[in-house]
């Protein structure tokens, strides 16, 4: 039986590269290398051909503690907020200690046998502090191995130190010894060194702690570089040779004035750690000075539902290492692993529960761990960009040549209207126009029916003639600007339009450059914006499809609305 691509040959890297190499039409090929941190680049062009190490390690899941950070202060401070943020959702919660800090208060209330707690002291304290956190579980009738969570350790500590520590964590045994090496963190400006920094204090700390290995996690910042950090984040086990090991990823506090940004900066580096393989993500956003408190608890309750939604929507909790098999992220992956001088005898965690899977509310069984053996038979892996069927885009290179063009989806009132809010736009830097029409447009009647005289300039931009088309563009250059138009049913007459303001402006149609919808059975299955039966619908498209190839050839003809489906 006929496969979906049966009539397409796969192409190997080699062939992508030559086709690559050809469109760039002289221009070097290494031209188009990325610098994704200083003075260190990768090729753009991934391919299975590759043969890239995977460093995937199993488990039975990707689930991750939400951990809160209390900041320091009054011990009945600290309770009030740890028990706040673990009613809302936290699983975790990060204390600040010393040897005045009482038990019985900061921690009143708390069920220490479900949550994990995280212990920061003085590193002289240390030893003194986790004694009397241990005399407070003994005392409160805790059972000593429920108690799960770490303390925080200096990387530059002294062995002496790590012994006393590791005693004193004796009777709580399942508590671990977090090395804080966020003092590596270089904003993201020069990952392997900071990697480098961390394997030589986890490789002095284990050689002169024989003992403690089994015992350690570390704590590692996660910055704004998305793919940066994820890269990292898996990396990092592998470096240092402990698969299994636990990784606390902080978040970097973001300095952006707008708090919006923030808060969009906050998702990513979220989504790093998590798909970077995350046991515990720290709760950073309450520690800035400079908000209120109110500001600073909204700021918390963002970052924790940014995770519950990870979870609960994306189910980023239930499979383990989900980049895992992306040729970029384990070429991003491989290349900290080996710039940090990893021989190749790190061996993958297995869990016999590695068959574990899980049904989605769509009854779709899902795995929790997925490798080879699961991609053997899939038929589109070995198709690239810029060659038939285009599966991975229409240009060999694709943004590594050119980016995709920003534009803002909009139209609304008056042709004046909207061509003000364009030119605004733009100047903010704006590179396209993504035209809205309003339904009265689209079903091809002039604004001055009574039939739509409810729907004129309300969910749209109302175009009737030439010259509403000619004050929609007006000082916009059309031909050195993109246009996308959302039309369907009165395709002809609105390109008509545009062909001829276009003309208006002195600029001649096989300037054009854009995209017209024209997805008229789409219009049929779900969004009933179409005018003319189906056959007469769709000789209008095949007219514009005719037209476009002969006059307009830099011009998109059509553009399946895979989203209109989607919402509908």
């Amino acid at each position: 039986m006929d496969t979906l691509f049966s009539d397409f040959s796969e192409v190997r890297k080699q062939e992508w590269l030559e086709k690559v190499a050809a469109d760039l039409k002289g221009k070097p090929l290494d031209s188009l290398n990325w610098e994704f941190q200083k003075d260190d680049f990768l090729s753009p062009f991934f391919h299975s051909d590759d043969n890239t190490p995977s460093y995937q390690h199993y488990r039975n899941n990707n689930d991750w503690m939400i951990c809160e950070i209390i900041e320091k202060n009054e011990d009945d401070v600290v309770n009030k907020k740890a028990l706040s943020a673990l009613e809302s959702g936290a699983s975790a919660i990060y204390i600040y200690i010393d040897n005045n800090t009482d038990y019985n208060i900061c921690l009143k209330d708390i069920q220490l046998e479900w949550i994990d707690v995280h212990l920061n002291c003085h590193q002289d304290l240390l030893a003194d502090c986790i004694n009397s956190f241990v005399s407070f579980i003994n005392e409160s009738s805790f059972d000593p191995n429920k108690i799960t969570g770490s303390v925080i350790i200096s990387p530059d500590i002294s062995s002496d130190a790590i012994a006393q520590i590791e005693n004193a964590l004796n009777p709580i045994p399942n508590v671990k010894i977090a090395i804080e090496c966020r003092s590596f963190y270089s904003d993201d400006l020069n990952i392997v060194d900071e990697l480098k920094s961390i394997k030589n204090n986890f490789t002095r700390i284990t050689s002169e702690n024989k003992t403690v290995s089994n015992k350690l996690c570390i704590d590692i910042e996660i910055g704004e570089k998305y793919f940066q950090n994820m890269a990292k984040a898996r990396a990092i086990r592998h470096i240092l040779g402990v698969p299994d090991l636990e990784v606390c990823c902080h978040l970097s506090t973001a300095n952006h004035t707008d708090v919006n940004t923030n808060k969009i900066k906050l998702t990513l580096q979220i989504m790093a750690a998590v798909i970077g393989g995350a046991d515990t993500i720290y709760n950073n956003s309450n520690g800035n000075a400079a908000l209120s408190n109110k500001e600073s608890e909204f700021n918390s309750r963002i970052t924790r539902n940014i995770q519950h939604l990870l979870k609960m929507e994306s189910y980023l909790d239930r499979v383990n290492d989900p980049s895992s098999g992306s040729y970029f992220i384990d070429a991003l992956t491989h290349h900290f692993v080996q710039a940090v001088d990893v021989g190749e005898n790190q061996k993958l965690i297995d869990d016999t529960n590695e068959k574990v899977v899980f049904d989605t509310a769509e009854e779709i069984e899902v795995k929790a761990n997925y490798d080879k053996e699961d991609v053997e038979h899939i038929e589109h892996l070995n198709f690239v960009a810029g060659i038939p069927p285009y599966l991975r885009g229409p240009y060999s290179s694709m943004y590594a040549g050119r980016l995709w063009t920003i534009r803002q989806y909009a139209g609304f009132s008056t042709a004046k209207d909207s061509n003000a809010f364009y030119r605004r736009n733009l100047s903010q830097g704006q590179k396209g126009l993504s035209v809205a029409f309003d339904l009265a447009t689209h079903r091809g009647y002039d604004s001055d029916h009574p039939r739509v005289k409810g729907d004129v300039g309300m969910a749209g931009v109302a175009i009737d003639t030439v010259e509403d088309m000619k004050v929609l563009f007006d000082q916009i250059p059309l031909d050195k600007m993109s246009v996308s138009m959302t039309m369907n049913g009165a395709v002809i007459p609105i390109m008509a339009f545009f062909i001829v303001a276009a003309k208006e402006q002195g600029v001649d149609q096989s300037q054009l450059s854009g995209t017209i919808q024209n997805d008229i059975l789409k219009e049929f299955m779900v969004r009933n914006t179409y005018i003319y039966p189906p056959n007469a619908s769709m000789r209008i498209i095949g007219d514009i499809f005719k037209y476009t190839s002969q006059h307009i050839p830099k011009f998109n003809s059509i553009s399946i609305s895979g989203y209109h489906m989607h919402e509908a």
